[in-house]
């Protein structure tokens, strides 16, 4: 991932601070994929999907049965 705080160690950046919010953080993967308010609505989004994804995958493996895990019983 192209970020500002790789960027700068590297001369191709004038600052490693996150340009996309007022946190006062580093550019980091980890700040952009789980700190950048700028991000937070994509993240609610994606983890949204996520979720739906995985109960799609669970009642396909155990036909819906409440109370199991991945087709336990």
């Amino acid at each position: 991932m192209d970020v500002n705080a790789r960027n700068y160690r590297w001369s191709e950046s004038r600052s490693k601070m996150c340009q996309m919010c007022d946190m006062g953080e580093d550019e980091t993967v980890k700040h952009v994929v789980l700190e950048c308010v700028k991000y937070a609505r994509d993240r609610y989004e994606m983890m949204q999907v996520v979720l739906r994804e995985l109960e799609h995958d669970r009642k396909g493996v155990d036909g819906g049965a409440a109370g199991t895990l991945w087709g336990d019983k």
